[in-house]
């Protein structure tokens, strides 16, 4: 919309505390035990409940298990049943999404700045966070390509971003690059383009006693790669869990 992108205030709302608010705030809800640098290393439905074996060879049982890891994960999970239809080719397929993140801190920058560049630089989109007080600004950067962005310091950023501010002068940085990172493995659901009808046929997919959620999931009127989107699947994930557990026999 370029109206939205026009406006100066688009972007200004943030989380008060940030979306680590969010997150505590949903773990807090949790009455059960949240275990950390925990990998599960295969899911296996036996008809009456899932056991998930872990990385490190440990085993736990449940009537039920919600799949919320990301989708570029799948491929490290040993499923049995194998996973099915879309499913199984989301698995094998993946998703493309693979942008790097840069915050810097920068001199010399508008008080609101958005900028779109072109696709071979190292940053495709730069905007202004908010300003620091001390006539610097805080900016996010992404870039498309990992391999352009190997190198982030000051001077090589203050490089990169001249080519959408020729007067910025960056004097500090920090990268995300989840691609990297084996939790992810990529970054937010972005549809790839040979997967064509797949992706309506996807997300609905739960099977048996395992219960598909998470982000990647989220049909398009659930704005899949989205906070908002992890959340409406896992409000849909809750209603299915409890259908499963509350029949007859569970």
């Amino acid at each position: 919309d370029d109206v939205v992108l026009d406006d100066p205030d688009y972007f200004s709302h943030v989380i008060d505390g940030t979306t680590a608010v969010l997150v505590e705030g949903i773990a807090g809800d949790v009455r059960g035990t949240i275990h950390l640098g925990w990998t599960a290393t295969s899911i296996d439905d036996r008809g009456d409940h899932v056991v998930v074996s872990s990385d490190r060879h440990e085993v736990v049982q449940a009537r039920c298990v919600v799949l919320a890891v990301p989708v570029n994960v799948w491929s490290r999970i040993t499923f049995t049943p194998l996973l099915q239809g879309a499913s199984r080719a989301m698995a094998e397929l993946g998703q493309p999404g693979c942008s790097v993140k840069v915050w810097m801190v920068v001199r010399g920058a508008p008080p609101a700045f958005r900028g779109f560049g072109v696709t071979d630089g190292a940053l495709v989109y730069v905007r202004t966070e908010r300003e620091l007080g001390d006539g610097t600004s805080l900016m996010v950067g992404f870039g498309w390509d990992p391999t352009l962005l190997t190198v982030t310091d000051p001077p090589t950023m203050t490089l990169h971003l001249r080519e959408f501010l020729p007067h910025a002068e960056v004097l500090a940085t920090d990268l995300v690059d989840w691609n990297a990172e084996v939790e992810s493995s990529g970054t937010w659901y972005s549809r790839p383009s040979n997967q064509g009808s797949l992706v309506g046929e996807f997300f609905g997919e739960s099977s048996g006693r395992l219960v598909i959620a998470g982000s990647d999931a989220a049909p398009a009127e659930l704005h899949p790669g989205s906070i908002e989107g992890a959340l409406a699947m896992g409000r849909r994930a809750a209603r299915e869990v409890l259908a499963i557990i509350g029949s007859v026999g569970s």
